[in-house]
């Protein structure tokens, strides 16, 4: 197969074609000669076995879609993180259980698919990719989501199903393009009453979680109910008294409060 893909990759090159297509041909590893594909835009690698790729893939600077829905990649090269012009990215149904360091540097990427690894933990440099609109890690071990992800402000959709996460953080009130946000059997037990503030949030989906009862209550009346009753202020009583935070302070509250002092 080696000498295939090498043969392959020559004509493809010579060819100057700007797409690769390997879905399910038995792949387990690839030549470093894959980096020489210079053009490369779209890379399908899916339904394989391989464990990781070659060190040169940090070469494909004009890659912008990769599919590696499939595999059982459990660990990604350092050079990855070159890849900087990619828009979707499909880690889907692998063995990882970290990322590479350094992902903030996909700064045009769109679509980040993560589902079904066995990741521990999503990197807080995941909110340096201002251009997210769509983040998927369901089916994984992730226990909390970091709250540097409210940078993402154009994320629409988050898909984080089946993990262990215990919180949501109150920042993600800042992500005000957000429709849909799915914690399907997860740990949750409260919701940050900023969620709410959330106009256009027409899914959150809390479903086989162990929410409080009155939150538990209103879920089971449907997804508008739910919504509206963490935008109450009988909700918002019960919040900041069950997770013993403190209140944030109306804005100018600090100002005023300085200016006050300030007077004779």
């Amino acid at each position: 197969m080696g000498a295939n893909l090498e043969k392959q990759f020559e004509k493809i090159k010579k060819e100057e074609k700007t797409e690769l297509d390997l879905n399910g041909k038995g792949i387990s590893s690839l030549p470093e000669s894959l980096g020489g594909l210079e053009l490369l835009k779209k890379c399908n690698l899916s339904n394989n076995k391989l464990k990781t790729l070659p060190p040169s893939v940090g070469e494909l600077r004009a890659l912008q879609i990769l599919n590696l829905f499939n595999n059982k990649v459990d660990e990604l090269p350092q050079e990855f993180v070159q890849l900087v012009n990619l828009e979707f990215l499909n880690l889907s149904v692998n063995k990882m259980r970290v990322l590479p360091r350094g992902m903030g540097a996909f700064s045009r990427l769109i679509m980040l698919d993560l589902s079904s690894n066995k990741l521990t933990n999503l990197p807080d440099q995941i909110g340096l990719i201002l251009t997210l609109r769509e983040l998927h890690f369901s089916f994984n071990e992730i226990t909390e989501i970091p709250p540097e992800l409210a940078r993402c402000e154009h994320l629409i959709k988050i898909e984080a199903t089946n993990n262990k996460i215990t919180a949501i953080p109150h920042e993600l009130g800042k992500l005000t393009v957000l429709k849909t946000f799915d914690l399907t059997s997860n740990k949750v037990t409260l919701v940050p009453p900023e969620l709410g503030n959330i106009a256009s949030l027409d899914k959150l989906d809390l479903s086989l979680n162990p929410l409080i009862d009155a939150l538990d209550s209103a879920a089971r009346q449907g997804a508008d109910s739910f919504l509206r009753y963490i935008r109450s202020e009988a909700y918002d009583a019960i919040y900041y008294r069950e997770s013993k935070r403190e209140r944030p302070k109306p804005e100018g509250a600090a100002s005023s409060s300085s200016s006050s002092s300030k007077s004779p």
